[in-house]
């Protein structure tokens, strides 16, 4: 009886009769174990609802004025009040005055005259239902508050984390930069000294050691911005016409010095697919460079392919190796950022971990798919998917009007250089025009460099204050070379 003692010790009833002898009978019953209201009209339930809160009601049906109905009715109209259990009180045979009751809202009745171990036990019964609700709902209360609490704190962790997201990847952004405008000296200058006649073997071998550090280095740089760029919704795809081919030569171009010093093979291999398409060019070469790249990294013998293909409304670039494979509990986390195989791989094979992640990422951005298969010591193929729009084109891959385009991305991509950077650019080519001084003033032909110099020059050719070194390249004469070039490096401070 501990449970119900407590109950009754805590609990307020209202009973509501105009018969006061009915009031008089139910209190005899109860008024040991629980505080009675007695009330004698419907209309005085709400005014002593004022002063006391009820926690059961026995209420009469029949009653002049406001009748039983009338006052469940109001009672659950009101939130305060609509959650008092009621038990009305009616006559033996009144079936639809029982029925009309519950549909209202009441949880019980008792038939009159009462029996008094029914009616101690169904008011025990409702009122403990009553206070386990209330508990209960304290408790989900409580939980509501805290949950709610918890995710205040969340949005602003997130927002936190968010912020502090960002400011990394522009933290990442702006070093990767200023690492660049070093790196451009490097490589330009190693370049000049690769071209230096007469080097001893061995010093060519320090010389070709620094430029494979050096664009390893780059690549990883270009990586990380790519990876910030994304990181920072900054990265746009965009919708120009391409050639196939010059995807596929840039592949040759950039990694057939790399496979050759490993003694592999690169197959590229163009099946029936359109000359021309309509995307974004230098993602898609981003993409596909890091894809080979991957794959002549891992590869130890054999042959690294590249095979393109149209099926199904979409361009498919598959890209094999004969390499050391992948396990299968490797592939499921081999799109994730840093990740590379195992630990070991890292080790033996070096790296960041970001390749592969940016590939994914950047083909999602190009509304693609990448998917990869493997075996261990047999090879893998990753497989990229993109919804590449075929177009006509009337030229060839090697027309004038291809290097036109080329010159427009060029100065697209240019305009996000920094002057650090356009300085370091011009002190190099500054060098080298001092070499073709040199060769013209020992009448040797500069074809080679001059070409190489043009080139160069398309890297950096939209900023203003070297606009003087188009003017005199574009009056380029051999019988007045050395004297324009002269000038033109004095003009400049380089002489």
């Amino acid at each position: 009886m501990a449970r119900g003692a407590d109950v009754k010790s805590k609990s307020k009833i209202f009973i509501v009769d105009d018969e006061t002898t009915n009031i008089e009978l139910a209190a005899s019953i109860l008024k040991d174990d629980y505080n009675i209201i007695p009330i004698t009209s419907g209309e005085r339930v709400f005014k002593s609802l004022e002063k006391h809160q009820a926690e059961l009601i026995l209420l009469d049906i029949n009653m002049p004025g406001m009748n039983g109905y009338e006052v469940i009715e109001k009672l659950k109209e009101d939130p305060a009040t609509q959650k008092i259990p009621i038990i009305f009180l009616t006559g033996l045979s009144d079936h639809d005055a029982i029925i009309k009751g519950f549909e209202l809202g009441a949880q019980d009745y008792i038939v009159k005259p009462f029996n008094r171990a029914e009616l101690k036990a169904r008011v025990e019964n409702h009122l403990e239902i009553f206070q386990l609700n209330n508990s209960l709902q304290e408790k989900v209360d409580e939980q509501t508050l805290n949950l709610q609490d918890k995710y205040e704190k969340l949005k602003v962790a997130k927002l936190e984390a968010e912020q502090a997201s960002i400011a990394k990847s522009e933290f990442i952004s702006n070093m990767n930069h200023e690492i660049k405008t070093p790196m451009n000296a490097i490589i330009g200058f190693n370049q000049l000294a690769m071209q230096t006649s007469g080097l001893p073997k061995e010093v060519q071998g320090y010389l070709q050691g620094i430029k494979t550090a050096a664009d390893n280095l780059m690549g990883i740089i270009h990586n990380t911005l790519s990876f910030s760029e994304i990181l920072q919704n900054k990265c746009v795809v965009k919708n120009d016409l391409f050639y196939i081919d010059k995807i596929l030569d840039s592949i040759v171009e950039v990694f057939e010095p790399k496979v050759s010093v490993k003694g592999l093979k690169l197959l590229i291999e163009r099946e029936e697919v359109h000359n021309c398409y309509l995307g974004d060019i230098e993602l898609l070469q981003k993409l596909l460079h890091n894809l080979v790249d991957n794959a002549v990294k891992f590869t130890h013998a054999g042959t690294v392919r590249c095979r393109v293909y149209e099926n199904n409304g979409r361009v498919h670039f598959e890209i094999i190796d004969t390499g050391i494979g992948i396990s299968q509990e490797n592939i499921d986390s081999l799109f994730q950022a840093f990740q590379q195989g195992d630990g070991s791989s890292k080790r033996e094979f070096g790296g960041i971990g970001l390749g592969l992640n940016l590939s994914k990422q950047l083909t999602e951005l190009m509304d693609g798919s990448l998917e990869v298969q493997s075996e261990l010591q047999k090879g893998s193929s990753f497989t990229l998917s993109l919804p590449l729009q075929a177009v006509a084109c009337e030229e060839s891959y090697e027309s004038k009007y291809l290097h036109m385009l080329e010159q427009e991305e060029v100065s697209t991509t240019t305009q996000v250089q920094s002057v650090e950077t356009v300085d370091v650019d011009l002190e190099v080519l500054f060098a080298e025009l001092k070499k073709c001084v040199d060769q013209l003033s020992r009448g040797e032909s500069i074809d080679d460099d001059f070409e190489r110099i043009q080139d160069d020059l398309q890297a950096i050719a939209s900023y203003e204050e070297i606009s003087k070194i188009q003017n005199y390249l574009e009056i380029f004469e051999y019988e007045s070379a050395e004297e324009n070039l002269r000038a033109l490096l004095v003009e400049n401070g380089a002489l």
